[in-house]
């Protein structure tokens, strides 16, 4: 049985590598052309991170890697922000000048 990146459709998975790729560039682990294809430097990379994160060492893209990579879409935000508790302002007054 695989992981869920691995039964994704080919365009998730190419999107998920990309992501991974530029990732890990970032944080200087994959060093060859960012592509979207799965190969040896990326397998080479994930197994650098994986160690250096303390993860199990599989050189996959399983869940806990994606996860640690920050991968994962996250709950989104509030649509509105509450108002500030604390003391009332009053209410502006006056006439909206434009600066140019």
């Amino acid at each position: 049985m695989g992981t869920p990146f691995e039964s994704a459709p080919p365009g998730v998975q190419r999107n998920v590598v990309l992501s991974a790729q530029i990732a890990l560039a970032r944080r200087g682990l994959y060093h060859e052309e960012i592509s979207g294809i799965y190969g040896p430097a990326m397998e080479f990379s994930l197994r650098a991170y994986q160690a250096r994160t303390g993860l199990p060492v599989t050189g996959r893209l399983d869940l806990e890697t994606i996860a640690a990579l920050q991968l994962l879409p996250g709950p989104r935000g509030p649509m509105f922000y509450p108002p500030r508790r604390g003391r009332p302002q009053p209410p502006v007054r006056g006439e909206w000048v434009p600066e140019y």
